[in-house]
């Protein structure tokens, strides 16, 4: 039976949400048919035995399939949000709404405008003038007056507050803890079950929030990537601290879109993924990909656009959320968003960029070797780039060159194998690999013709460490007649 996997053409990878539409095994199966490598599960919509039922699927599936899925664990954050509402209400433009500290006030007598929050604290940090948006921007409050507990605004718009809806400050520098008691069980409970092989962390701020998961996770003994969530204004003011902190980046544009002035969101997007690329820093591209397949059979033209842009800005990976979490027909949508990288793919010249990235090779030895594999395979025409590796780190190496031909990562660690999934243009494969480097090529060799990964005759370019099975010691390049 052909292997889909291997004639898939996406170097770009596509992460799905899993919801209510795509949880079952049929709809995760062929979401990966289709072109999804990597599962985000959005913790702020999720219960535990949800994810346990969910991780499960998503193993069962890659063990059918004989497929790496990487697992993604979307923590909740320090989201503010609307708490105690019983009922939704409208407001007019210019109404006074007061958003209250004190849980004296009834907050669903009739014809009282008064709302709690979540993290009432934060009413300190809010000064008169600053701006509060409820529900994506869909109510705008200003601040005409404040003191300790409560703050009194002018409602800029109609429109009808409802339950539970979150709440963005864009124009405050708001203390709130990071990360919260929630976020610190999730992380407990991921860990002990060894249940994802990323976690994002919402709301980002500094570097020192990234940090304090990384602390959580080592006390753990546990092995993830940490991705950074890029979608508040604090973060931005932080950008380059925050990229070097994590292991992947991504650019939120949904509460982004509200921190920030709507037609800055383009710019900061090119921004970050330039930034990203020139760090070897893989970077995802979020929210609203394909917004209107919730409900229609086709994208809009715009969101074609929008995707092919972000490939070839140089996005690693595009995310999906209600798209496939929701949507009447999540297959189709991970169908349709392939096809559009795939020819957006297909229009870049790699050369064009080989000047501008040789500037960005690190003073290391990995980044070098890196480099020169990546421009080998193009020089002599190899069919592969071959990475043997025990932590992953060359893979994302070489996938910032960008090379014209696939990355096979060859690793006997499953979990270094999933990580790898996130990485442009990877095939990651499980091989039994030994200590000693011939033996390891060898094995790499006949894995590859007996997999039809290669042909016999076809160059392949291996990179490796001695010692092997030393974490960051890569500093081998053999060219091989496979």
């Amino acid at each position: 039976m052909e292997d889909r996997f291997q004639v898939r053409k996406n170097r770009a990878k596509i992460i799905a949400t899993l919801g209510p539409a795509s949880a079952d095994f049929d709809t995760m199966k062929s979401l990966v048919l289709e072109g999804a490598t990597l599962f985000r599960i959005n913790l702020s919509h999720a219960e535990k035995d949800e994810v346990s039922r969910d991780v499960a699927q998503i193993r069962k599936v890659s063990e059918t399939l004989n497929q790496p899925i990487a697992i993604i664990a979307d923590l909740p954050g320090p989201k503010v949000r609307i708490h105690n509402l019983a009922h939704e209400f409208s407001i007019e433009k210019g109404e006074r709404v007061t958003i209250c500290k004190s849980e004296n006030h009834s907050i669903d007598r009739e014809n009282e405008k008064t709302l709690e929050i979540n993290y009432p604290e934060i009413i300190e940090d809010i000064n008169t003038g600053d701006g509060i948006y409820i529900d994506d921007g869909q109510i705008r409050l200003r601040v005409i007056q404040k003191d300790n507990n409560l703050l009194a605004c002018e409602a800029m718009n109609s429109g009808l507050i409802k339950p539970n809806k979150g709440i963005n400050f864009p124009h405050s520098h708001i203390r709130i803890v990071f990360p919260t008691e929630t976020d610190i069980e999730w992380i407990q409970f991921l860990c002990e079950n060894d249940y994802c092989d990323y976690m994002a962390l919402s709301y980002v701020r500094t570097v020192g929030d990234i940090e304090r998961i990384k602390e959580l996770i080592r006390n753990r003994n546990k092995q993830m990537g940490i991705i950074a969530k890029i979608e508040k204004h604090e973060a931005i003011q932080n950008l380059d601290s925050i990229i070097n902190a994590s292991d992947i980046v991504m650019v939120a544009r949904g509460d982004l879109g509200i921190e920030m002035p709507i037609e800055d969101i383009p710019h900061i997007q090119k921004d970050i993924i330039r930034r990203c690329n020139r760090l070897g820093k893989p970077v995802i591209t979020a929210t609203q990909m394909l917004e209107s397949m919730i409900h229609s059979q086709t994208p809009t033209r715009a969101e074609a656009a929008d995707i092919a842009n972000a490939i070839l800005d140089g996005t690693d990976a595009l995310m999906l959320s209600a798209e496939t979490a929701v949507s009447s027909d999540p297959v189709r949508v991970v169908k349709m968003m392939r096809r559009i990288i795939e020819k957006s793919e297909s229009t870049i010249d790699p050369r064009k960029n080989w000047g501008e990235v040789a500037t960005t090779v690190a003073t290391d030895v990995s980044d070098a070797i890196a480099y020169s594999a990546a421009r080998s395979a193009n020089f002599i025409k190899a069919s592969c780039i071959i990475c043997l590796t025990s932590s992953g780190s060359t893979a994302r190496r070489i996938a910032k060159y960008r090379p014209d031909v696939p990355i096979y990562v060859l690793t006997d660690s499953v979990k270094v194998r999933n990580l790898s999934e996130l990485f442009w243009g990877t095939k990651p494969l499980m091989v039994p690999l030994t200590r000693d480097v011939q033996e390891s090529i060898e094995i790499a060799r006949k894995f590859l013709l007996e997999n039809h990964f290669a042909k016999p005759g076809d160059k392949g370019v291996f990179t490796l460490g001695i010692p092997m099975g030393v974490s960051g010691s890569t500093n081998l390049i053999e060219v091989i007649t496979l």
